[in-house]
C-alpha cells in the first residue's frame, strides 16, 4: 500500500528524526520511536494531524514550532519532557492531553496555542519560564502537583496555574499581580510553587 504523498510514515527503527519539508499534512510515528529530535518538523504549517507512538519519551527543542495547521495533541503517559518552544506558536492548537507521566514542560512550550483549559498532570515537577504565555483564550487549568516548579514566573503563568490553587482559593488577575510584586525573598530563587503562592496569598490576608 502506497502512503498519501503528503503523509510520512516512519519506521520503527528510528529513534530520532529530521524533516526536510514543509508540506507533510499527516505523521504517523513508528511504534518504537523515543525521541523527536529539534527542529525535526519546524515551520510544517501544513502539518495537521500527528500520531505520538506509547514509546515517545522526548520531543526536543522547536520540533513543531510553527506547525500552526496542528489542532490537538494527545500525549502517550510514557513522555517525560518536552523541551523548550516545542510547540511554540502553534496558534491553531485548541486541545492538549498531557497524559499523566510529564515531568518536565519547557520554556514557551506551548506559547501562544488556543487552548482554553488545561490538566498539569501529578508527574509534573518543572514548569519552565513562560510555557503557556500568549494562551489568550486560556480560562481555566487544573495543577495536580501542588509543588511543581514554576521557573522564572511571569504574569502568563501565574494566572494559568494560580488562577485555581486550592478549592477555597480563587486568585483574580489583580491579586496574582499583587503576589509577584511583594516581599523581596519571594521567588528570589527565580522559582515558586503553587504551595508558596498559597502561602503568601494566606499572609497577606486574603480570603
Amino acid at each position: 500500500m502506497t502512503p498519501h504523498p503528503k503523509s510520512a510514515i516512519l519506521c520503527n527503527r528510528n529513534t530520532s528524526l529530521r524533516a526536510s519539508t514543509n508540506k507533510l499534512a499527516e505523521i504517523q510515528l513508528g511504534s518504537s520511536v523515543e525521541t523527536i529530535e529539534s527542529h525535526a518538523f519546524r515551520f510544517c504549517e501544513g502539518l495537521t494531524a500527528i500520531r505520538f507512538p506509547e514509546s515517545l519519551t522526548r520531543i526536543c527543542s522547536e520540533a513543531f514550532f510553527q506547525c500552526t495547521g496542528l489542532t490537538a495533541l494527545i500525549f502517550p503517559d510514557i513522555l517525560d519532557v518536552i523541551e523548550s518552544r516545542a510547540f511554540g506558536c502553534c496558534n491553531g492548537i485548541t486541545e492538549i492531553d498531557l497524559g499523566s507521566g510529564v515531568r518536565e514542560i519547557g520554556a514557551c512550550a506551548f506559547r501562544e496555542s488556543q487552548i482554553t483549559d488545561i490538566t498539569i498532570p501529578q508527574s509534573t515537577e518543572i514548569i519552565a519560564k513562560y510555557a503557556f504565555a500568549g494562551c489568550e483564550q486560556l480560562a481555566g487549568a487544573t495543577l495536580l502537583n501542588p509543588s511543581c516548579e514554576i521557573s522564572e514566573i511571569g504574569i502568563s503563568d501565574a494566572v494559568l496555574l494560580a488562577r485555581f490553587i486550592s478549592e477555597d482559593i480563587w486568585l483574580t488577575d489583580a491579586q496574582i499581580k499583587w503576589m509577584l510584586r511583594a516581599g523581596p525573598d519571594f521567588n528570589e530563587d527565580g522559582q515558586v510553587t503553587i504551595l508558596d503562592l498559597e502561602a503568601l496569598l494566606k499572609s497577606l490576608g486574603a480570603e
